[in-house]
Order: C-alpha cells, then structure tokens, then sequence
C-alpha cells in the first residue's frame, strides 16, 4: 500500500513500465490529486557529453 509521497515516488517509474537506472529522470504533474503529465527522460552519458 502507498501511505507517503516516498512510496508512490519509489513505485512511479515501475508504474510507467521501466526499470529506473542513474541516467533517467521522471517528471510528474498534479493537478486536484490527479496525475495529469508523466515523462521518462533519458540523460545523456556524461562520458560522451565531455569537451575535453
């Protein structure tokens, strides 16, 4: 059961239908209790973004 905004943000992206990794960010909009935008963002490879 989800009783704290730390459970429903822990359970989010398995609900979204991906394993979350460190290289992903969700963003997640309400609007009246009710979920009204979710986006899965990969992030880029800090290793391939590099200017060295």
């Amino acid at each position: 059961m989800l009783r704290t905004n730390v459970h429903f943000a822990t359970v989010v992206p398995y609900l979204l239908g991906y394993r979350p990794d460190n290289g992903s960010i969700v963003v997640l909009a309400f609007t009246d209790n009710r979920a009204v935008f979710a986006n899965r963002t990969k992030l880029p490879d800090p290793d391939l973004t590099s200017t060295r």
